[in-house]
């Protein structure tokens, strides 16, 4: 409720969600995983494990099984499309901040510009909520991340299924890893 006062207050034309080192993409791909039935390894990337003396595939690896084995031991396929469900046993209070101003701003029918894997999925979760989420959304920059292109196609399709307009392309595409400071 508090967002909604927020918004009116202060006259929102585009309410902004971004990342900078916040330390989630292991929760997002565990989502999406559960969420979206997909596989781990298409989900886990070398974001948090790249620097400028290249990528460190045993954390990559290690990311992969820890998000394998909350997927099992959660039993993943009950929860499949079910994001309150699935938020019971992995959460992460960013991405429920994220994805709850997402639905929050969407009512009040302001844009929402967002950019980066987490807030993608965060945006995901907030469309299979409530698919009108999907008509405020605006993709600022693509991340680097390897599975951020899953919860886009999955918001395209939600869209789409609603009879609501798609998600465009990310406006740059910069190769940005801002929370190593430095670009690709």
């Amino acid at each position: 409720m508090e967002t909604a006062k927020a918004i009116d207050e202060i006259s929102c034309k585009v309410n902004i969600f971004g990342e900078i080192v916040i330390g989630n993409t292991t929760t997002s791909s565990t989502l999406i995983a559960i969420l979206r039935g997909k596989n781990p390894s298409n989900l886990c990337g070398s974001r948090a494990s790249t620097s400028h003396g290249g990528v460190n595939y045993a954390i990559i690896t290690k990311k992969i099984a820890i998000v394998e084995e909350a997927t099992k031991y959660h039993g993943a396929s009950k929860m499949n499309g079910q994001p309150y469900k699935a938020f019971e046993v992995i959460s992460g209070a960013k991405i429920a901040g994220m994805f709850g101003g997402m639905l929050e701003t969407s009512k009040q029918n302001v844009p929402i510009l967002f950019d980066g894997f987490i807030c993608s999925t965060a945006a995901m979760i907030a469309c299979l909520i409530n698919p009108l989420v999907s008509r405020a959304l605006l993709f600022a920059i693509e991340s680097t991340e390897k599975g951020q292109s899953i919860p886009l196609e999955d918001m395209t399709k939600i869209a789409l299924t609603n009879d609501l307009p798609p998600l465009e392309g990310h406006a740059l595409h910069v190769k940005l890893r801002i929370s190593k400071g430095w670009v690709d």
